[in-house]
């Protein structure tokens, strides 16, 4: 699903209904944060009160008791006195809003994560997903905190309001239809502002893909000689990124600077209106200082509202983004997007409980009618059935493209299956996803994932340390030489998707990642994609010692189909013939088809 799809004018949330459980995640903060910004927004209301009495002082008209100098040495008091709040307004500010990012951030992951593990990001980039896992989160947790901010504006807007239509209201009434007509204004260009933050940010999601897709693909794009044509392609994204920046922050700031517009002319109006007032005494110096000085106020307020009403409509964009890249697949409401939970900024985290393996857990795996049709064809597997009883070795075999690894994924739940059912140990498994993965399955694909990490933090990924269980994992991997080898052991740091790393020795460190966890059912597709014949034959050798384990394997390789108790043929998608290798070369033409092949081209 691409960007534009995601912010389709049609579809929109109710951003301030979001906004409200936002607040009520840390209310206490919140409203913390409110009341230190009226302090801070009140305080300069009394310096202008201060200097209204300092000149009235001077002209000596003044109706204060206070001395002169007592005035002017609490301007600087008044001062000192916010910047304090102003000190404790930012602590409060910054831990409020990395909260709400945090909760964000973490509902999007968790969302994520429960998506089919083939298609978790929905065909968008990596660089894209961060754009919205990070950009509009922010986005939309600064905006909440902005809120406090435009309550402080209006609370001085109400008082400001109030006080001049006290000094004069002629005036008053005159100056301030200007800012209505400016509320209108920046109203009516709320749908052009959000059209251009989305523009923006599908730009720049696109660039961010594009740094990722670079960073993570160097030595095929020198390989290929390909650096002036990704050149020219980033260049084409980073102007497209460039147009949509100006076109957004362009009509921002006119936006903004019809406020500053009004506000110049508004003090104009005043200077012109006051003169007489001023003549017969019932408008001082002061009440002119008071006027200026709470007018530029007003003015602010009034270009932060033009603001909000922007940046509600952009909030309410990135709500969207972030809602859409956390859904995926799922049928998932928009509520939970901000889901309440314990973020642990104080609480230390919960020790995560580690299943170990239970030696009599798995008896049989059923698969019955299994169907995954790949979005708008034909192409996939159908009706797949078959079992898999503890302690057998199971193969899955076929020519290339005809569904032996979405048999296998669509098992798994990293593809989501159109219809069928699969059982563990006569139990339906109703979400095979997250049921079964370790200690009951555990998995290495084609092109196993590899993190920018120690090789024993690759090897571990969260689990306790057993040093004795990673030698026998490295052994049983035929991976423990190379990593004697490594400058620093299981300490070397492998690179990004282990880019320091060969195309075996990946995959070997992946095959001991998955061993290491001892789980009833291995499931490995393909070994040989990666490995020389030797390689792999020492290493199955090695797992065929393992007794009482149970496999389900993608291969083609002789060795391994002759030692094979069950070999699930698959052709075009759906399951021809199941038995052994003898039974399938004297029923199956296919089976007799591939071993022919295989004979020919001296694999074995």
């Amino acid at each position: 699903m691409s960007d534009l799809e995601d912010t389709d004018n049609k579809e929109r949330v109710n951003i301030f209904k979001f906004i409200y459980q936002m607040i009520s995640f840390r209310p206490g903060y919140f409203f913390l944060n409110t009341f230190t910004s009226i302090i801070f927004f009140l305080i300069p209301l009394v310096t202008a009160f201060l200097i209204r009495e300092i000149l009235n002082n001077l002209q000596g008209i003044s109706t204060s008791q206070i001395d002169l100098w007592m005035l002017v040495w609490l301007i600087p008091a008044t001062y000192l006195f916010r910047m304090v709040v102003d000190v404790i307004s930012v602590i409060v500010e910054f831990v409020f809003t990395s909260s709400l990012q945090i909760l964000l951030r973490s509902n999007i992951m968790q969302g994520v994560l429960e998506q089919p593990g083939s298609d978790s990001l929905q065909g968008r980039t990596a660089g894209e997903s961060i754009s919205r896992f990070r950009g509009d989160s922010m986005e939309t947790s600064w905006f909440v905190n902005f809120i406090p901010i435009m309550i402080s504006f209006a609370v001085f807007f109400v008082i400001s309001f109030f006080i001049m239509i006290s000094i004069n209201s002629r005036i008053t009434s005159i100056v301030f239809l200007p800012f209505i007509i400016v509320v209108i204004f920046v109203n009516s260009a709320r749908n052009r502002l959000s059209e251009y933050r989305r523009q923006t940010r599908k730009a720049a999601g696109a660039v961010t893909g594009a740094v990722g897709d670079i960073f993570s693909n160097i030595q095929a794009i020198k390989v290929n000689n390909a650096e002036k044509n990704l050149q020219t392609h980033f260049d084409e994204l980073s102007e497209n990124r460039r147009k949509a920046a100006v076109r957004d922050n362009t009509f921002a700031s006119v936006v903004r600077s019809v406020g500053g517009f009004v506000t110049s002319t508004s003090i104009g109006i005043i200077l012109l209106l006051i003169g007489q007032d001023m003549q017969s005494g019932n408008f001082t110096v002061g009440d002119l200082s008071l006027f200026i000085f709470l007018l530029d106020w007003i003015a602010g307020f009034v270009r932060n509202t033009g603001e909000f009403i922007a940046w509600q409509a952009r909030a309410g964009v990135s709500y969207y983004r972030m809602y859409k890249l956390m859904k995926g697949q799922n049928e998932v409401n928009e509520e939970a997007l901000v889901k309440h939970h314990n973020i642990y900024i104080k609480d230390s985290f919960e020790e995560p409980n580690y299943l170990m393996r239970d030696q009599d857990d798995m008896k049989l795996l059923e698969v019955k009618n299994l169907t995954m049709l790949y979005d708008g064809t034909n192409q996939g597997i159908s009706n797949a059935s078959f079992t898999i009883n503890r302690g057998e070795f199971v193969v899955i075999t076929g020519q290339v493209g005809s569904g032996k690894s979405t048999l296998v994924k669509s098992i798994l739940g990293l593809h989501r299956p159109d219809s069928g059912e699969i059982y563990w140990n006569g139990m339906l498994v109703t979400d095979p996803g997250n049921f079964l993965v370790p200690p009951r399955v555990v998995y290495t694909s084609q092109i196993p994932t590899l993190f920018s990490d120690s090789v024993k933090e690759n090897l571990l990924l969260g689990i306790p340390e057993n040093q004795h269980r990673i030698d026998e994992v490295l052994d049983l991997s035929v991976v423990k030489e190379d990593v004697d080898t490594f400058e620093e052991g299981l300490e070397t740091m492998i690179g990004p998707k282990g880019i320091k790393l060969s195309g075996g020795q990946k995959y070997r460190i992946a095959a001991a990642r998955m061993f290491i966890r001892q789980s009833d059912l291995i499931v490995v597709d393909d070994l040989s994609s990666a490995l020389d014949v030797e390689t792999e034959r020492s290493l199955w050798n090695k797992l065929f010692d393992e007794k009482d384990q149970s496999y389900l394997v993608v291969s083609h390789r002789p060795f391994v189909l002759r030692h094979a108790d069950k070999i699930i043929l698959v052709r075009d998608g759906t399951i021809e013939s199941v038995g052994n290798l003898e039974t399938l070369l004297e029923e199956s033409p296919e089976m007799r088809r591939i071993w022919s092949n295989l004979k020919l081209s001296k694999v074995s």
